[in-house]
């Protein structure tokens, strides 16, 4: 019985995986069908790309080369063909690349076939429109799409008959004169030993490591050769085409391939490798279960896929390691004790349905009032955006009457859109009012600038446009309120999740007004605007609260009026579904924290958890919320904050699907500050590995949380968020939790500084003895001991202490000492902001934020401060006592509605020695540069002009150059190529700071490269290349950021 293999030892891929794998002659797959109207597809594609290059200006000599090529017979000219009608359709489809390959295949065969592939796939087309048959490196770039008609070849290949395959070997060779051709010849024969040996061997001599991975992995026969080349692929493309790692592991076994799946596994992006990693959990190896115990959560679920399918290996190899442990039993709390559990997690409405009576008022009519709020800023910035299909020579003033005429029958938003937005704004009005455009292609693009230009006038065509692309429309139809557009935003929240956080947006920048025309919806008969309509209601209503939604309900009579209250006094658990909502798999009770009840009661019981699960998956984000307010009435908040913690890991280690991201959003309910400390670390990582939306649903539910501690995560994200996309979404987050506590972004941030606990007084407890903390004026921590002298570190404990509780304290000190130093490195950069762009407290504001404040105080103390008067600023310092002195230490009156800031160098002027000898003499060292910073002044000539040439012909590193992007200054989003050679960065409405440069900053490495040549620093109305007589003056900019600016080009020269 020893000669017995257990079915455990049988490797068998996956049905989806299995029809990924390119097959290999004599592998036993079957060809596939071909496409039977592939002839008729390539025609059109044909036709599509004569007109393509006919419209083209640079097109003519590639519709020449197009003609000659399909009136010559012959595979060579079919594949050149092929690529220029690729070249113009711009499109890499499989179906279109698929007719090509299939039509050959039927007409002329697949030894035709695979020599025109191969033809198509050694030209290409420069960047002058020019077809050639000369690259920029024999080997083929990795990035190159042209995998798919060769990929449709080697089917063919494969299944064809053995005269065919000899032909095509033969007339395959004739092309393999180059590297690029050996390499693509390789791919569609992978048989052909005789070719893929050798092929190998002189790869593996070249000194660029750019060798493309699908076609290196998908020509590869044995471990050897996989070995040899493995660490020169780029890993960018070992996962994609689809077929690549199928097809390699197909060719080389789950032993051969394992060992080089484990050394890509630290490099790849995190979509990459729950790719990898779901393969592996299919190889029949003892290996393949400890790779994937190895990798942490993201080695979770495939992990327990490996157990379903091997369950005696994985009984004898790690079977504790594969689920949590269940918690030790706890007392749990009887489920028939009403008074201690809530309805929903022992009545629950799909166990008890309730009874819920519709309130109907008919006969009304919504009232329209249509209107525009914008953000600050946001119309000016709509109205500067770049928008390339605007022509650069409109018509003449005597033709505007005519185009618009035009534009108003046409109906075609594409051609329409330009000649709105250039022509006389009057005229143009009273064709957008009435406009509603059926081809409204590019609108995302276009609409910002027509709402920015005609406002409420365009609300029609917004709505139209939105009625059939919400895509399109929805940051459009934003600042836009009107029955229409509020109608839209209420459906669009009601049926789908991903819209649900610009719906209430919406409704919070608009409240009451766009509340107004939705009440007849919500009282009236059909149960979807209905329900959408109530939905928005109530936004307004927990934004403003009822009074105001039930004003506007008034308008409409009284029946109205009591209508809506009827609907807010429904019990709030009505609004939990009766259908239970299904939970996964990982969402176990039994393998998640005990829920404990409030005051050391007991844990909840099984079938409550499984009920309180049920209501975290409600997808409606105020049912969930209403099913939670009795949960967490009685639930104590610590261990309810710990099993949404766990149950957050849980659905990252099953691999963050979107039907159970409940969990994530379930964290703004149930989350406390450690959630928030949590979640804000895995939103910043998100985006960094595929995973923006996630973290963008992160954010909404931390800001959520609503905490202090969550509050301040959501602000530092905005400030020092991972990516671009995320500090943009954060500022918006933080903006709205602003905005509802009256205050702007700043000023939240204000009141967020934490005191680290320096307010309160923090004292080490090591038991038997006990040691204050002091802080030192640069914040540092200072252990006291008992005979006087003060310690940068924590006591060793003794052998009397308490070691578990000097453990601790150490533990807290060694904390406290990060926290101060994140938090003090924060708040020192807000203040150095703040001086650079001027930002002014009340004299009482200033008392309570600075002079009190435990952590800001100590900041204060460091900085010199002025009241700034109708007599120009006064300077000041804040003493030990927090009294106001000036630099003769005489007190400065500070009045509640003094107007306050922090002094740059030019309000100090002359006085910068004096108070740079007084800081000094008191030891002082200031956080961040003030008095020692550096600055400049315009001459009267300089500032009457739009453009400096001081600093014209310097020299300049392109390093520091690249270190302004930091600080405001930005360069063209267009590609490198073409990137014109100045920074800008933008200033106010309407003003641009421009840097030229004699020729593009790097995108990349700028290692070893020579200095940039400066030229002018200029101010520009537009921030665009070109020098306009409307360009603003420097005499209109504040000095101080005049004198930044300077300081800014200043740091970059290379002296």
């Amino acid at each position: 019985m020893g000669g017995r293999v257990s079915s455990e030892d049988a490797y068998v891929m996956g049905g989806a995986q299995a029809r990924q794998v390119l097959p290999r002659r004599g592998d036993g797959r079957e060809g596939r069908a071909l496409t039977p109207d592939a002839a008729e597809r390539v025609r059109g594609l044909i036709a599509a790309a004569r007109e393509s290059l006919a419209e083209d200006g640079r097109g003519g000599a590639l519709a020449n080369a197009l003609e000659e090529h399909l009136a010559a017979p012959g595979p060579v000219s079919a594949g050149i063909a092929h690529r220029i009608v690729e070249h113009a359709s711009g499109t890499w489809q499989v179906e279109e690349t698929a007719c090509f390959v299939d039509a050959w295949v039927a007409e002329h065969g697949v030894v035709f076939a695979a020599e025109a592939a191969l033809c198509s796939a050694l030209h290409r087309i420069d960047r002058d429109g020019a077809l050639t048959g000369r690259f920029d490196t024999e080997a083929v770039e990795w990035s190159w799409a042209g995998h798919r008609p060769l990929a449709r070849v080697r089917h063919a290949l494969a299944a064809a008959s053995d005269a065919e395959h000899a032909a095509a070997v033969e007339r395959v060779a004739a092309h393999r004169g180059t590297l690029r051709g050996r390499t693509l010849a390789a791919f569609l024969l992978p048989t052909e030993t005789g070719w893929v040996g050798p092929l190998f061997e002189e790869l593996a001599g070249l000194r660029s490591a750019f060798i493309t991975p699908w076609l290196f992995l998908g020509s590869v026969g044995d471990r050897e050769w996989l070995e040899a080349l493995v660490d020169r692929c780029p890993v960018e493309g070992v996962t994609a085409p689809s077929w690549v790692l199928p097809t390699l592991v197909d060719a080389v076994g789950p032993e051969g391939v394992l060992p080089t799946l484990v050394r890509w596994l630290p490099r790849l992006p995190a979509a990459a490798r729950k790719r990898v990693l779901g393969l592996v959990a299919e190889f029949p190896l003892d290996e393949a279960f400890a790779v994937l115990a190895g990798q942490g959560p993201p080695g979770v679920k495939p992990l327990r896929d490996a157990v379903k399918r091997f369950p005696e290996r994985a009984a004898r190899l790690a079977p504790a390691e594969l689920l949590p442990a269940p918690a030790d039993p706890l007392p749990e709390a009887r489920a028939d004790e009403p008074v201690r559990l809530p309805r929903p997690l022992v009545d629950p409405p799909w166990e008890v349905a309730p009874v819920v009576e519709r309130v109907v008022v008919p006969g009304l009519t919504p009232i329209d009032r249509p209107g525009v709020v914008w953000r600050p800023g946001e119309r000016e910035e709509w109205l500067e955006r770049e928008l390339f299909s605007l022509p650069t020579n409109p018509p003449a003033p005597a033709d505007w009457s005519r185009a618009l005429d035009e534009v108003a029958r046409a109906n075609d938003g594409q051609a329409g859109h330009p000649v709105l937005l250039l022509a006389p704004e009057e005229p143009a009005r009273r064709v957008v009012v009435a406009w509603r455009p059926e081809n409204a292609g590019g609108f995302w693009a276009w609409g910002p600038r027509l709402v920015a230009r005609f406002g409420v006038d365009a609300a029609g065509v917004v709505a139209h446009v939105g009625a059939t692309r919400r895509d399109r429309a929805v940051e459009v139809a934003a600042p836009l309120v009107s029955a229409a557009i509020a109608t839209l935003f209420a459906e669009w929240g009601d049926r789908l999740k991903s819209m649900r956080g610009p719906a209430a947006a919406y409704f919070a920048r608009h409240g009451v007004e766009a509340a107004r025309p939705l009440v007849p919806a919500a009282l009236g008969t059909r149960e979807g605007p209905r329900r959408a309509a109530e939905r928005a209601l109530r936004l307004v209503a927990d934004d403003l609260g009822e009074d105001a939604v039930l004003a506007v309900a008034a308008e409409y009579g009284p029946g109205a009026e009591a209508g809506v209250r009827a609907l807010f006094d429904r019990d709030p658990l009505a609004l939990l579904p009766r259908t239970r909502p299904s939970t996964p798999e990982w969402a176990n009770p039994l393998t998640l924290p005990p829920v404990l009840l409030r005051d050391g009661g007991p844990a909840l019981p099984a079938p409550a958890v499984a009920n309180l699960l049920a209501v975290l998956a409600v997808p409606d984000e105020r049912a969930r919320r209403a099913g939670l307010v009795p949960v967490r009435e009685v639930c104590d908040p610590a261990s309810l904050a710990a099993f949404g913690r766990a149950l957050l890991r849980a659905w990252l280690a099953e691999g963050a699907l979107p039907a159970g991201g409940w969990a994530l959003t379930a964290q703004g309910v149930i989350g406390d500050d450690e959630t928030a400390r949590e979640l804000a670390g895995l939103i910043d990582r998100w985006p960094g590995e595929g995973a923006f939306q996630r973290a963008v649903t992160g954010l909404g539910a931390l800001g959520s949380i609503g905490t202090d501690t969550a509050l301040r995560a959501v602000d530092l994200l905005a400030r020092k968020g991972s990516t671009k996309g995320l500090r943009e979404r954060a500022a918006e987050a933080i903006a709205l939790a602003a905005a509802g506590a009256g205050l702007d972004p700043e000023q939240l941030a204000d009141r967020l500084v934490p005191d680290c606990g320096i307010g309160a007084g923090v004292v080490l407890d090591y038991g038997p003895r006990s040691f204050p903390v002091e802080f030192d004026r640069s914040l540092t921590p200072l252990v006291v001991l008992p005979d006087g002298r003060r310690r940068k570190s924590a006591p060793t404990p003794a052998a009397t202490d308490d070691p578990e509780l000097a453990a601790a304290a150490r533990a807290r000190f060694s904390l406290l000492r990060k926290e101060i130093t994140k938090v003090a490195a924060e708040q020192a950069e807000r203040l150095e902001r703040a001086m650079v762009v001027g930002r002014r407290w009340r004299g009482d504001e200033f008392r309570a934020l600075f002079t009190t404040h435990p952590l800001l105080s100590h900041l204060a103390l460091r900085l010199v401060w002025a009241v700034f008067g109708e007599d120009g600023p006064r300077p000041f310092r804040l003493a030990e006592d927090r009294t106001a002195a000036d630099v003769a230490d005489a007190l400065v009156e500070l009045a509640d509605d003094a107007v306050i800031g922090l002094a740059h160098p030019l309000h100090l002027a002359g006085a910068i020695p004096v108070w740079s000898e007084l800081f000094a003499d008191y030891e002082v060292v200031q956080p961040f540069p003030q008095l020692g910073r550096p600055w400049a002044a315009l001459t009267e000539a300089e500032r009457a002009g739009s453009s400096l040439s001081r600093f014209a012909g310097e020299k300049a590193a392109p390093g520091r150059l690249l270190g302004l992007i930091g600080k405001g200054w930005s360069r063209d989003a267009s590609a490198a190529p073409s990137a014109p050679p100045w920074l800008r960065r933008r200033l106010d409405e309407g003003r641009w700071a421009l840097l030229d440069l004699d020729r593009g900053l790097p995108f990349s490495s700028f290692e070893h490269l020579p200095h940039l040549l400066l030229g002018e620093l200029r101010l520009s109305a537009t921030g665009g290349p070109g020098r306009d007589p409307g360009d603003p003056p420097f005499s209109g900019l504040d000095p101080v950021l005049v004198s930044e600016l300077l300081a800014d080009v200043g740091g970059t020269l290379a002296r």
